[in-house]
C-alpha cells in the first residue's frame, strides 16, 4: 500500500501526504475476468474494478489502482487496516479489514505534456467499477486487450504524447512483423512528429504529426470518440493511444461494464523525468459525463479522443 505526493506544474503546490493512495497489485494473469475488491479505513475503496491479464494468461504481472480512503490531505499514514479480494465473481459487500500493513511512500509528478494546458487533482474518492459486459455483438464479455509484451518506455518531462506513440509503435511493429527502423519510431522520431518542445509539451492535435509522419510508414491512423470503436481495435490487434486534456497514455486493456462505463488499462510513466515512474493503471470512463476518474494524470479529465493506428491493408494486385 502507497500513500502519494503530489508534484505538480509550476502554478501548483506540491501535496505531500496527499489523501491518494495506491495499490500495487500483482498477480499470475488468469483467462477470466477477475474482480479486485479492497477496504481500507473502513471504506470500500476498490469496488469491483475489472482486472484484465495484459501481460498473458498465467503470468506474473503488477496492476496500479489509485483510490481515496477518507484521508485528510497532510495526513501522514504509517500502518492501515485492509482486506483484499480478487475473484471471478462481484462482490456485493466490501472485504472485511482482517490485516494490516506498513504503509509505504511514493510521488507522482503532475506535469502536462500538452502545449497551454495544465493537469490537476482533485479530492480522492473511491474507484467504483462493476461487473463485465459484452461489447454490441458479443454474446458474453470478453477481454480486450494489448498483451504480449507492450513496451512502457521512460519518458522525459511533458513527452508523454511522444513516448505513448513510440510504445504503440513499437508494439504494433513487433506484433505484426512490420519491419520498421527503430530510427523512425523511437522517441526522438515521435517527439519531431509530435511538435515536441522542451519544457512545454506537444500541441494538442499533436496526433495529426504523428499520422503524417507514420502514414509513409504503412500505418493507418484514425480517431474516434467511442470506447467500443477502441475495444474492437485492440480485438483486430491495433494499437490505441488515450488521448484527454493534457496527457496521452497507450490503452492497453477495455472492458465495457454493465452500468455502461468502461475499466480502461493504461500503461505510462507517473513520474516524467525520474527514473522508475512506469505504471499500468485502471480508469473508469462514464461515456454520459465523458470524464474519467482514478489513474495518474487522467483524474478528472475530459476523454478527447482514442488514437488508433493499425497496418494498411496490402493493396491487391
Amino acid at each position: 500500500m502507497v500513500q502519494l505526493d503530489l508534484i505538480g506544474a509550476p502554478t501548483m503546490s506540491p501535496v505531500p501526504n496527499s489523501d491518494w493512495l495506491a495499490l500495487n497489485l500483482t498477480f499470475f494473469g488468469d483467462p477470466r475476468i477477475l474482480y479486485l475488491n479492497l477496504s481500507a479505513n473502513g471504506i470500500w475503496a476498490l469496488q469491483n474494478v475489472p482486472v484484465q491479464s495484459i501481460f498473458g494468461d498465467y503470468n506474473p504481472q503488477t496492476m496500479t489502482y489509485h483510490f481515496g480512503a477518507g484521508l485528510q490531505p497532510g495526513q501522514k499514514l504509517e500502518m492501515l487496516g485492509f482486506g483484499v479480494s480478487l475473484t471471478h465473481n462481484v462482490l456485493e459487500s466490501p472485504p472485511p479489514e482482517t490485516t494490516s500493513t506498513v504503509v509505504q511512500h511514493d510521488e507522482i509528478i503532475f506535469i502536462s505534456g500538452e502545449i497551454g494546458s495544465e493537469v490537476s487533482f482533485a479530492r480522492a474518492q473511491p474507484l467504483v467499477g462493476g461487473p463485465a459486459a459484452p461489447l454490441p455483438g458479443e454474446n458474453k464479455p470478453t477481454k480486450h486487450v494489448n498483451d504480449d509484451g507492450f513496451p512502457n518506455q521512460e519518458a522525459d518531462t511533458n513527452a508523454c504524447a511522444p513516448v505513448a506513440f513510440s510504445n504503440s509503435l513499437q508494439w504494433l511493429n513487433a506484433k505484426h512483423n512490420l519491419g520498421l527502423k527503430a530510427g523512425d519510431i523511437d522517441i526522438a522520431a515521435m517527439k519531431q512528429a509530435t511538435g515536441f518542445q522542451p519544457g512545454v509539451g506537444s500541441p494538442a492535435d499533436s496526433y495529426q504529426g504523428k499520422a503524417k509522419a507514420t502514414a509513409g510508414l504503412g500505418i493507418e491512423t484514425t480517431v474516434s470518440k467511442n470506447p467500443d470503436d477502441a475495444a474492437n481495435a485492440l480485438d483486430k490487434d491495433c494499437d490505441v493511444e488515450l488521448d484527454v486534456n493534457g496527457h496521452v497514455a497507450a490503452v492497453v486493456g477495455i472492458m465495457k461494464l454493465a452500468s455502461g462505463k468502461y475499466a480502461i488499462d493504461v500503461a505510462h510513466d507517473t513520474k516524467q523525468g525520474v527514473m522508475g515512474g512506469t505504471k499500468t493503471e485502471t480508469t473508469i470512463f462514464d461515456p454520459a459525463t465523458n470524464s474519467l476518474s482514478g489513474g495518474t494524470f487522467l483524474d478528472g479529465t475530459k476523454l478527447d479522443q482514442f488514437v488508433i493506428e493499425c497496418p494498411k491493408k496490402p493493396i491487391a494486385q
